[in-house]
């Protein structure tokens, strides 16, 4: 059975001093997020919004084996990753 949790939220913005993410480096907060949570329970699907809609996201998911799904827009749109 697939229930959508969610495990952690994290305030971020892109490129302010406070959280040290320099501009375009989102899959860095999706990597620590994702691992944190993968200490906890099982990852198969990440589910995110258009904000994180970037090539750097999907090579970070794909590297640690998780599926992804993504509302971009008006559409829904999901990718199939390897687990390697």
């Amino acid at each position: 059975m697939n229930v959508p949790l969610v495990l952690a939220v994290e305030p971020v913005r892109e490129s302010s001093a406070w959280d040290e993410n320099p501009p375009n480096q989102i899959h860095r907060v999706v990597r620590r997020l994702v691992r944190r949570a993968q200490e906890f329970v099982s990852i198969e699907t990440v589910l995110y919004d258009a904000e994180f809609d970037a090539k750097p996201v999907y090579q970070t998911l794909s590297n640690l084996g998780v599926n992804y799904l993504v509302q971009s827009g008006r559409s829904t749109h999901s990718e199939q990753l390897s687990s390697g």
